[in-house]
């Protein structure tokens, strides 16, 4: 790993700690730059003398790089490119293929690499740069080395390993160099991660060849050697001592060990690998001269003589496991068997001590120390002012984290940023890891109330004092510093004013802080001042403020102390009788068909779109009619926009509404007439019309949604309608990217949880009394369904933004639904009715359109930036080519009724869209409350039971997490099997968990049993028995809970899964038994054959918001035979 430039230099270079000198012997480094002149060739002529050494190689014993021809340089290239994956290095020519460029290319990508992965503030273009990635990113395993600090060494061997497969096999000819990086196990291991938005290079789509030799004009390329020479350099680099620290084997004949050296006659021995190291925290010039750039080849023109490595720290026994691998390739030894490649390499080249640590960026061994010392620079100063140190003397840096997606790098604050609150109530305060109950009550005690936990141990609070000296003396805390004002405006309002002109007009949302003396109305008027507007202008509401401002006065707004955030407001836009058989059934065979019992009778089901039919025409006009499909099943239609009659001159909602409760006759061209009913033919509509009127031209209207969307709910909540069906969304911009959780998503997760006021002293000055109250009623059974939109295939660069799911979608206590096909034929969008055509998007298939997850992190994760996002969609249903109602407001010769295929029939059309699959889950959800009523007489059951009954009767078919996980981001936890959430319900084996009293957190479940004392919040069922002779199974168990609103979980509980003396934990896989999901407020487990006879359900509160309030939750489990899935 070569990490810079310098000129040669034959003297030995140390390096001195308080003038102590501690020298180190050479390790790796290739040539570069004009000639090759910079650096001297170790890995060039540690790969020679190895080939020298093998028969057959094709490479004779008296080759020196000088003499070495185009195909022995082909070898060479395969080593080089480890440090050169961009093929910058050289200018290759049509005839030859080590002619040496400049290096100034190099150099650049070098060191924006070192930018880019800087742990710090890492750069969301960083997995573009493949030099950077290799150096110092996630495929620093091409060094020998871990990704990131802390990673285990298993996992780090576990990708140096897929490399050496994938890379022998192509050596072997077993893999074609034609082959797609994606079709090889290279494809997961070179991806950027699911959850960080852009693309990657090298690029997945491209073949083997084009990654091992990018834009290479040499004509007479060799995989086979490049892919050879590419498991070289990994083996030579693991014996390298800024690269992995492995076991001394023969310490006795240390001659020293300050400098370390050995015996004359001995050569340094090395077992197996103690520690992998990352680049970062490294010295670099220290860690340059580990890789030896400036010391001579002992005898570079005898290369063939292995004995001039003896002198060298660890090159030995990398050359010597060179040509060990050599001689298997060349006599054709496979990858698998008892002697094949796998087993040499996992057992002789990297077996994992068992004293192994994780990753850490020291370079040295046992008698080997570090031996440069920093100057405390301004910078260096800054960074230990925001430094603690655990029980152990470790140091502890407040990490980075994000906040409304601007990156917090606190060490990198610059120096005029006040260290007292002075003129600010707010503060954000970073912990060593989650505050326990009693931290948070000590926090409370210095006047602190904690107003939102943004993730990452990181905290919105409000601090009248001025000195937070207090708080820092806690030792629990990493540091406090004020909320700037950078952070108020998303990033995406910023890019938006830097894309497009600061003197624009921008639509924003001013959202106020959380406090009592913060009332929207008597803060507006600064509001107006500040944007320099008329305040008549101002739409107000209950916590925040809509302005027209211009882009030049964002920074105005943001000295506002009052404000919490300012988003820019984007607009809205709309995102069956096959779709009802879909839903009901896993497949042949799977469940009994138990959901015919229920139509969804007594239950209503407030849908908010385009209007419905011919509006609130359909019951005043005389002699006007509703869609025969929806006859007595209308209850009126609401619009809260003026003017707006609530006809629906676009045609989705009339479709929406038909797909849940609509029943009629479809007559078709040749098959006659046919029944289309929707899911809950028995159940009823009101419709909320979100078409509002345009001021030009009032016939003409648009879908507009109020800047209170929580308006929406409280109006059908009052109603006593309990279903709430959303089908509309954001539409993609790829300038705008991936939406965050916005404000649309705050007001669906508050009005199901409430809104809670910050954890604050009470009045009683007793911290043992609960120090928060809600302030707004929860709607605990208030289902909100919400569609995950079409963007799936709109980015123009996928790469680059694999999730698209976003802003109200990403809504924590809504159901996100995505889209997947259907039985019906199609061509994966438009109903196909030529003779013998088939669905190309079939009933497991997803939907090409529909958005993909999974949200995006709101924060750091492991103390970097862009950590894994939410699981959403949570479901998907039928969503290609669904035929239901047309609206009879549609004008004459419409566009519709062809846009997605001819139904033939007037009454009815065609149209597809996650906007389709969403009305049908509405269905499934009056069924199922339907069946709650009939079987326990429940009228109110829990939103979160809606959730985990669904959740856990679904199937995910897309699997592309691989099997055990339950889940992925593209179909969420699977496709509804409304049957099994039924059987569930039928064989009682959930439970809803909800407290009656207000004045403690004890509360025992139907089921479950709380354990221990109040403060463990622990509920366990009893034992389960599994059917005798049930044979091969899988239990499914699910936990959904409610959680307050904000980007990041603020509440979290763990779903554990007991039986036979093993555990699994929610959304944790087959081998997730260590470790807990806090990202997800739905955790399911899958477990097959089950090992005891019977098994437990057990579910834990870990660190909720407020440790004093109670812990709302439900869950399901289900226990299916294996034949049967």
């Amino acid at each position: 790993m070569a990490t810079t430039m310098r000129a040669p230099n034959a003297v030995k270079l140390s390096f001195s700690e308080d003038d102590e000198g501690t020298e180190v012997e050479p390790a790796m480094a290739v040539a570069g730059g004009p000639g090759g002149l910079f650096h001297t060739p170790i890995h060039e002529s540690l790969t020679l003398s190895a080939l020298t050494n093998v028969a057959n190689s094709g490479v004779a014993r008296d080759t020196t790089l000088d003499s070495a021809d185009n195909a022995t340089w082909e070898f060479v290239r395969g080593v080089i490119w480890n440090d050169d994956p961009a093929g910058l290095l050289f200018n290759d020519s049509y005839g030859t293929n080590h002619s040496y460029a400049s290096g100034a290319q190099w150099v650049a990508k070098y060191k924006m690499g070192a930018s880019d992965w800087n742990p710090r503030e890492l750069s969301g273009d960083r997995f573009y740069n493949v030099i950077g990635r290799s150096h110092y990113g996630d495929m620093q395993f091409l060094h020998c080395m871990a990704s990131a600090a802390g990673e285990h060494p298993e996992q780090t061997k576990s990708r140096v390993m897929i490399w050496m497969e994938v890379m022998y096999k192509l050596s072997t000819g077993e893999i074609e160099p034609h082959t797609l990086v994606k079709d090889t196990k290279l494809g997961h291991l070179l991806a950027s991660p699911p959850d960080v938005s852009g693309g990657s290079v090298p690029p997945r789509f491209q073949p083997l060849s084009y990654m091992l030799a990018p834009k290479s004009e040499f004509s007479a390329l060799d995989f086979r050697r490049r892919a050879l020479g590419s498991m070289f350099h990994v083996i030579q680099d693991s014996y390298a001592i800024g690269h992995a620290q492995r076991v001394p084997l023969n310490k006795q004949d240390q001659a020293s060990t300050n400098p370390l050296t050995y015996k004359p006659g001995t050569i340094d021995r090395w077992g197996a690998i103690l520690n992998f190291h990352t680049y970062f925290g490294q010295n670099d010039s220290q860690h340059a001269h580990y890789d030896h750039p400036s010391d001579g080849i002992p005898e570079p023109s005898n290369l063939s003589n292995l004995d001039q490595w003896n002198g060298l720290l660890g090159c030995r026994d990398a050359v010597d496991k060179c040509v060990a691998l050599g001689t298997m390739w060349s006599t054709g030894r496979s990858w698998d068997g008892d002697d094949g490649v796998k087993r040499f390499l996992d057992q002789d080249i990297f077996p994992i001590d068992k004293d192994a640590t994780p990753a850490n960026d020291h370079m040295g061994i046992d008698s080997l120390q570090a031996a440069s010392k920093q100057k405390n620079t301004s910078a260096e100063g800054r960074r230990e002012a925001l430094t603690s140190r655990d029980s152990k003397g470790a140091a502890q840096v407040m990490a980075p984290f994000l906040v409304n997606g601007n990156k917090v790098v606190p060490e990198d604050l610059p120096s005029y940023v006040p260290r007292t609150a002075e003129k600010t109530d707010f503060i954000l305060v970073q912990t060593k890891r989650p505050l326990d109950p009693s931290q948070k009550n000590d926090i409370v005690k210095t006047g602190a109330q904690l107003i939102e936990y943004l993730g990452n141990n990181t905290y919105l609070c409000r601090y009248e004092p001025h000195d937070l000296q207090p708080l820092r003396d806690k030792t629990y805390i990493l540091e406090v510093s004020i909320y700037l004002r950078e952070l108020k405006s998303t990033i995406a309002l910023k890019k938006a004013i830097d894309d497009e002109n600061v003197k624009e007009d921008y639509v924003v949302d001013c959202i106020l802080h959380q406090a009592p003396n913060i009332i929207a109305r008597q803060v507006a008027a600064q509001i107006a001042e500040a944007a320099q507007v008329d305040p008549d202008d101002l739409e107000i509401s209950s916590n925040k403020v809509r302005v027209v401002m211009n882009g030049e006065r964002l920074e105005a707004l943001t000295k506002l102390d009052f404000i919490n955030r300012i988003e820019q407001v984007y607009e809205d836009a709309i995102v069956n009788d096959f779709a009802r058989g879909t839903l009901l059934t896993a497949g042949d065979g799977a469940v009994n068909l138990t959901s015919s019992t229920y139509t969804g009778a007594g239950q209503i089901i407030c849908v908010a779109d385009t209007g419905f039919d011919l509006g609130t025409g359909t019951k005043i006009l005389p002699g006007v009619e509703a869609h025969p499909a929806f006859k007595d099943r209308i209850i009126r239609v609401d619009t809260p926009w003026r003017g707006d009659d609530g006809n629906d001159t676009n045609g989705h909602g009339t479709h929406v509404c038909a797909s849940i409760c609509g029943s009629g006759i479809y007559k078709h061209v040749t098959r006659g007439d046919i029944t289309i009913q929707g899911t809950a033919p028995g159940a009823r509509i009101l419709v909320q019309s979100l078409s509002k009127p345009l001021p030009s031209n009032p016939k003409l209207k648009k879908l507009v949604l109020p800047s209170e969307v929580n308006r929406l709910f409280e109006s059908a909540y009052n109603e006593g309608i309990r279903i709430h069906s959303n089908s509309w969304g954001k539409e993609w911009s790829d300038k705008i990217g991936q939406y965050d959780y916005e404000d649309q998503a705050t007001q669906m997760d508050r009005f199901v949880y409430g809104e809670i006021p910050p954890l604050s002293l009470p009045s009683n000055g007793d911290v043992s009394e609960p120090t928060s109250a809600v302030l707004a009623p929860h709607h605990e059974d208030f289902i909100i369904l919400i569609a995950a939109a079409n963007n799936g295939d709109m980015p123009r660069d996928p790469a680059r933004w694999p999730s698209q799911l976003g802003a109200a979608a990403a809504a924590k206590n809504a159901i996100t639904v995505g889209a997947c096909g259907s039985s019906r034929p199609n061509d994966g969008r438009r109903f196909v009715q030529d003779a013998g055509a088939k669905p190309i998007t079939g009933i497991n298939d997803t939907a090409v359109f529909s958005s993909r997850g999974p949200v995006r992190p709101p924060t750091s994760i492991g103390g970097q930036v862009g950590g894994k996002g939410r699981i959403k969609p949570d479901i998907v249903a039928p969503g290609v080519a669904i035929l239901s109602a047309a609206s009879r407001a549609l004008p004459l010769g419409d566009w519709l009724h062809q846009k997605f295929g001819e139904s033939g029939d007037k009454d009815w059309l065609f149209m597809s869209g996650t906007s389709m699959a969403t009305p049908l889950v509405a269905g499934c959800v009056a069924l199922m409350r339907e069946a709650i009523e009939d079987l326990y007489g429940s009228k109110r059951p829990s939103a979160a039971l809606i959730k985990a009954l669904l959740v856990n009767g679904a199937v995910n078919f897309s699997g592309k997490l691989g099997p055990g996980f339950g889940y992925d981001y593209e179909q969420g936890f699977g496709r509804v099997v409304i049957d099994s959430s039924l059987a569930m319900i039928r064989n009682g084996t959930f439970v809803d968990g909800r407290s009656s009293g207000s004045d403690s957190t004890r509360f025992d479940v139907p089921g479950l049993i709380q354990t221990g004392s109040e403060s463990e919040r622990r509920w366990e069922s009893g034992e389960i028995a599994i059917p005798a002779g049930l044979g091969r199974s899988r239990l499914v168990v699910t936990l959904a809970y409610p959680d307050p609103a904000g980007a990041a979980l603020q509440n979290s509980m763990n779903l554990i899964v007991v039986s036979g003396g093993e555990a699994r934990h929610g959304n944790m896989g087959r081998n997730g038994g260590n470790t807990f999901d806090n990202i997800n407020n739905v955790e399911k487990v899958l477990w097959d054959n089950v090992p005891g006879p019977t098994f437990k359900v057990i579910i834990e509160v870990v660190n909720n918001w407020d440790p004093h309030s109670p812990a709302s939750f439900a869950a399901a489990w289900d226990l299916r035979a294996m034949a049967k899935l």
